[in-house]
């Protein structure tokens, strides 16, 4: 990690409260494929590249809450899938033209 900073001192805007607490600016001037955090555990990843935000087609995602399993591997689901999952999780209908269908966390 090279920076991690609170939501509420980086962005402004009348959706701030939505915003996750803290963002993190990924150190990319080393290899790495695991995170640690004695509350969660090791998250561990596939290799990353160099590319600007790690874009890949095998990503991760951290998701905690009511209803998600500790440790659930998702293995055939698509980044198209985080929209619909959000959407759903909130009660929201899921508009026809969205890409992805809710994840299955809970």
């Amino acid at each position: 990690m090279k920076r991690a900073t609170l939501s509420s001192e980086e962005f402004r805007g009348p959706f701030l409260s939505q915003l996750p607490d803290i963002t993190v600016l990924w150190d990319q001037s080393f290899a790495w494929n695991a995170i640690h955090s004695p509350r969660l555990g090791t998250l561990r990843i596939r290799r990353q590249d160099a590319r600007t935000g790690s874009h890949t087609p095998l990503g991760f995602v951290l998701v905690e809450g009511p209803g998600v399993p500790a440790g659930f591997a998702l293995d055939e689901q698509s980044i198209y899938d985080i929209a619909p999952t959000i959407l759903d999780a909130a009660s929201v209908p899921i508009p026809a033209y969205c890409d992805g269908r809710p994840l299955p966390i809970t």
